[in-house]
């Protein structure tokens, strides 16, 4: 039995698929990191493109995921 704990289900799903292979039905050519959805399998891919492409229309900073492209509009240009 794994001993690992996790504090949310993301990080759990990510483990499952990594260390025991478990739920893993998406799989990077580049690494053989092995996702459970189509979108975190695209999201990694990115990595090894430096693909940005959700840019702050406010400032021009561009991002991988569009999630961060909302934290920074919070974080950096909030009440615009």
């Amino acid at each position: 039995m794994c001993p690992a704990h996790f504090c949310n289900h993301g990080a759990l799903d990510h483990h499952m698929c990594q260390a025991h292979d478990i739920g893993a039905r998406y799989n990077c050519e580049e690494c053989g990191a092995r996702f459970s959805q189509k979108q975190r399998l695209v999201a990694h891919a990115r990595s090894h493109k430096n693909e940005r492409p959700h840019r702050c229309g406010v400032c021009g900073v561009a991002f991988r995921r569009i999630e961060n492209l909302r934290e920074h509009m919070k974080g950096v240009h909030e009440g615009m």
